[in-house]
């Protein structure tokens, strides 16, 4: 198959890695890839001082109350853990302001209604928030370091109205926002921002948990870019965001019901020892507050303990610089076009072997937390590959197009398939070789032609030339023009035939007998019609000459000037078939020779020596039953 020039790889690649880098559906499909890194990777062990505290259905159900009555037992579950000296909780929790004055507000007109009145200072006795207040304040002093949420939009201003917030050190307390892709899933962790009018610096609820979790191994009061010990927070080209990688799919960090938990506090008190020195995340499991993560559907409390585990281990996904993935494609894309360019089986060689070959280095180098780029490198290849054999293919097709069509009129259908199975190409050109070149001529045609209509001449011709370029054809011969009345013919191209002589020459009998046959004499009676044919074998230049316009698969050179000569010697003879002694040698015993006579002939210097064709030699019958004996 015809490979293609460098310049049109190259080209063709360049344009198709251009569309690979600016598809948006591109990016999505690199992302979806990071996605099944962490199935083909599989679960890895968490941080063992991670607690997940979930708010269940069952926790729900047990505590038969609406949720922002759940207040006083957030202030239960703070005092139990915090005299069991956990070291940490977050609350992934949103307090709304103001719910102590709904409920007094709700209380004092229930029993006005009634004709009661209730006394401010009674109403205010009335509380949900100040058992929760109360119980962060106490379980402060014992050390418990409590972090609280707030929600922020990256350029607006920080708003923290609920007194609950106010209540905690600024210290502790962060913003929720997580990070989304295009496609909504979470892949990446914000992990601090700037107030836009103060300057200030925010830092996320898991950056303040994993600060608080590892005391002094982040810097972050004061810093406007916090690092761990003296190096960025992540090691991706924003040191805002990081990729998360997952420790698993939901579950893989253990969760425990925030409903035992409370029953432990009240009936066991001594299991609670398992929270020692731990950092305990509280946050809605199962019925809400669910994200579409890189690692499938889980909470949000579970996407903060991974971010979280992250920070403790430093285990955030590293990425190649910027520039490394624009130079991998331009590696690719040298390889590409050496390989594509020097064969197509070299080209399906680099994808069959590239392909697996980066994939297994991409899972690799996934298990040891780099990630690096693997759809745009793997569709390159392969949309490359199938881009440049479609076009190999296409222009392999029109090859053998031309190859029909331009030998399709001058050889057999067996000549054609076998070229076609070759390497066309070979045969668009041109090459010496030795050829048995036939001219065959209608003796008095002139006479015959101004005898009888054009459409009798027309008729005749084609009927003519049809039965002889037939036999020529089935010798394995190549008709290459027609001469008027006349022909011209070789043999031994475009295919090597090694009996192209003897070919030649049953093809030169066969061709007597036609114009002998009753059907032609009636098409040209009462004509006396008579053919010279000439035989001379030689050296000749074979190839498709012509012009844009018009081109001939045809032979020249001295042998086919020599042979044409011959020709106009049947006359003088009074020969139908003659042929130079160079054909009769090739020939061997198989034919009857009458030898005419050494003579010059015009345009070569040396003598040339004549034979007439009498037929094919007779086997003696005994002789060739001898053979079987």
């Amino acid at each position: 198959m015809r490979t293609l020039s460098r310049t049109t790889l190259a080209l063709m690649f360049c344009g198709l890695a251009a569309l690979l880098l600016w598809l948006p559906p591109v990016a999505d499909l690199e992302r979806w890839s990071i996605d099944q890194r962490f199935i083909w990777r599989g679960p890895r062990a968490p941080s063992a001082d991670l607690r997940i505290i979930g708010i269940d259905d069952a926790s729900v159900r047990a505590a038969e109350r609406p949720g922002y009555l759940w207040n006083p037992l957030y202030a239960e579950f703070l005092k139990g853990v915090g005299q069991a000296s956990a070291s940490t909780v977050l609350l992934d929790l949103v307090f709304k302001a103001g719910s102590d004055l709904a409920l007094r507000e709700f209380i004092g007109r229930f029993f006005a209604d009634r004709g009661i009145v209730i006394p401010p200072p009674v109403l205010r006795q009335f509380s949900l928030d100040q058992p929760l207040r109360e119980a962060v304040l106490a379980t402060g002093k014992l050390g418990l370091r409590i972090v609280l949420g707030y929600t922020w939009e990256k350029g607006q201003p920080v708003t923290i109205e609920d007194a609950l917030l106010r209540s905690v050190p600024f210290g502790q307390v962060g913003f929720f926002n997580v990070s989304t892709d295009p496609d909504r899933t979470v892949r990446s962790a914000v992990l601090y921002g700037h107030e836009p009018q103060t300057g200030r610096f925010l830092p996320s609820i898991d950056l303040v948990v994993a600060s608080l979790t590892r005391p002094g191994l982040f810097t972050l009061e004061g810093s406007t870019t916090p690092r761990i010990d003296g190096k960025p927070l992540s090691p991706g080209p924003d040191a805002r965001e990081a990729l998360i990688d997952f420790v698993g799919p939901a579950g893989a960090i253990p969760i425990e019901s925030f409903k035992d938990v409370l029953a432990d506090i009240h009936e066991h008190p001594d299991r609670l020892a398992r929270f020692a020195g731990k950092t305990l995340l509280v946050g809605v499991v199962e019925i809400a507050d669910v994200k579409m993560t890189a690692a499938g559907l889980m909470s949000g409390i579970e996407l903060h303990g991974n971010i979280i585990e992250n920070l403790i281990g430093r285990s955030f996904l590293r990425q190649p610089p910027a520039g490394f993935e624009p130079a991998l494609i331009a590696v690719l894309l040298l390889l590409m076009t050496a390989a594509w360019g020097n064969s197509l089986r070299s080209g399906l060689l680099l994808t069959l072997l590239g392909c697996p070959a980066w994939f297994a280095l991409v899972t690799r180098a996934f298990s040891t937390g780099t990630v690096l780029p693997l759809a745009r490198p793997i569709l390159l290849l392969i949309a490359g590959s199938a881009l440049a054999a479609l076009w190999m293919y296409r222009r392999a097709e029109e090859g053998r197009r031309k190859v029909r069509e331009l030998f399709g009129r001058y050889v057999n259908d067996s000549i054609v398939s076998s070229i076609l199975q070759q390497s066309p190409d070979a045969f668009l050109g041109g090459t010496r070789r030795q050829v048995c070149v036939m001219f065959s001529d209608i003796r008095g045609f002139t006479t015959f032609s101004e005898n009888r209509s054009p459409d009798q001449v027309v008729q005749f011709l084609n009927r003519y030339f049809e039965g002889l370029t037939e036999i020529i054809l089935s010798h394995d011969g190549v008709v290459d023009k027609f001469l008027g009345d006349g022909l011209m013919a070789f043999f031994n191209a475009p295919l090597d035939t090694p009996t192209y002589a003897v070919k030649a020459a049953d093809a030169a009998l066969a061709m007597r007998a036609f114009v002998k046959r009753e059907e032609i004499r009636r098409l040209v009676d009462p004509f006396d019609l008579k053919v010279g044919i000439a035989l001379h074998e030689g050296p000749a230049l074979v190839g498709n000459i012509g012009s844009m316009r018009k081109t001939e698969f045809t032979a020249i050179g001295d042998t086919v000037n020599t042979a044409s000569r011959l020709e106009s010697l049947n006359k003088e003879f009074g020969t139908d078939i003659i042929a130079s002694e160079q054909l009769v040698a090739m020939t061997g015993q198989a034919f009857e020779w009458r030898f005419l006579e050494e003579r010059p002939i015009r345009g070569r210097e040396q003598t040339i020596r004549l034979y007439a064709l009498i037929g094919r030699k007779l086997v003696d019958p005994a002789a060739r039953r001898g053979e079987h004996t």
